[in-house]
């Protein structure tokens, strides 16, 4: 366990420099894209793999081009745990946001996990 982590540390207190906060995000959240992905990428498949014979005449490309916008959505909407992390970090609530911070990633894929669910039903009938 390296010095950013240990309890006490100048990462665990709420005036940590910028450079703390920014790297305690990122090794929060980048591990945990690999689930957000990986889920979303599960979804797409089970509700397009039986629609990819259909695809193949061409019909199918607006709805591509469609998974491709929501895909980058997906990844935009992501990127939004960041900046609400570290301004939670900067307050008096750091320790307590650290420990429910997991709230946040559940929410967001939950509601992820939905709209893309919404999504491919709309596509893919």
């Amino acid at each position: 366990m390296n010095a950013r982590h240990r309890p006490g540390s100048v990462a665990d207190r709420a005036d940590a420099p910028w450079k703390d906060l920014i790297t305690d995000a990122i090794c929060y959240w980048e591990p945990r894209r690999l689930v957000y992905n990986g889920v979303l990428a599960v979804l797409v498949l089970v509700w397009a793999w039986p629609a990819l014979p259909s695809w193949s005449s061409g019909a199918g490309r607006p709805a591509l081009a469609t998974l491709f916008v929501l895909a980058v959505a997906a990844k935009v909407a992501y990127c939004a745990a960041d900046p609400v992390d570290v301004f939670l970090q900067c307050s008096e609530f750091r320790a307590t946001w650290q420990r429910y911070r997991w709230v946040l990633f559940v929410a967001g894929l939950l509601t992820a996990a939905a709209l893309t669910w919404l999504a491919l039903a709309v596509l893919l009938g």
